[in-house]
């Protein structure tokens, strides 16, 4: 399951947040793929052809 960034948060600030702040956008979204979503795919459907990616 995937929850909002402050659910579940008791003081209005992100449950989670990545090391690299650059990467906070890519977890717990709930829109589409993400990165890794859309590479597992690849690797176990996509011999040699890959999806366009394109975050949002």
């Amino acid at each position: 399951m995937h929850y909002a960034p402050k659910d579940g948060s008791k003081n209005g600030k992100n449950t989670m947040e990545t090391l690299n702040p650059l990467f906070q956008q890519t977890i717990g979204q709930r829109i589409g793929l993400s990165f890794l979503d859309a590479k597992a795919i690849n690797l176990a459907y996509c011999q040699g052809e890959h999806i366009i990616y394109t975050l949002r």
